[in-house]
């Protein structure tokens, strides 16, 4: 699995955990409409990415042969490996219509599911990626802690 593609992921969706938290899309009153698009690209990336994670780098991590990594992957899946049944659930309690009739509420709602998403990404890009790397045999590549916390 090459990590530059699920790192592309990660800055995407940290962008659009910006999007839909920064005090300037608050105070401006976006458009429920331009939060449903926000939320419904954030879904898909998000979706996709969990699965690519799930079928690949968890697994390989967890087989890698090394106690260290395999104890780091199976910890971190335990922890943050949540995140898809959250995500699917806030999705199915906030449809469309209902967005419209209480953004502040979703806004709300979402906050957590960001929250563990940013955790996530921050823990994978600064341990779990680079021990992936290791099990392959490859040399690190990451992003910086700042970027991550900036969402």
């Amino acid at each position: 699995m090459e990590l530059g593609y699920l790192q592309a992921e990660h800055m995407a969706l940290l962008e659009l955990c910006h999007q839909v938290t920064s005090p300037a899309a608050q105070r401006s009153g976006a458009e429920v409409g331009e939060l449903i698009a926000v939320r419904s690209k954030l879904n898909r990336i998000l979706i996709r990415h969990l699965a690519k994670e799930d079928k690949h780098v968890y697994p390989a991590l967890r087989a890698s042969g090394n106690g260290r990594i395999a104890t780091l992957a199976s910890q971190y899946h335990a922890e943050t490996g949540h995140l898809g049944d959250l995500w699917a659930d806030l999705m199915k309690a906030w449809p469309d219509c209902r967005i419209f009739q209480e953004p502040e509420a979703f806004r709300a709602a979402l906050r957590p599911a960001l929250e563990a998403l940013v955790d996530r990404i921050q823990r994978e890009e600064q341990m779990l990626y680079p021990a992936y790397l290791e099990s392959q045999g490859l040399s690190g590549i990451g992003i910086a802690p700042d970027q991550a916390s900036a969402a």
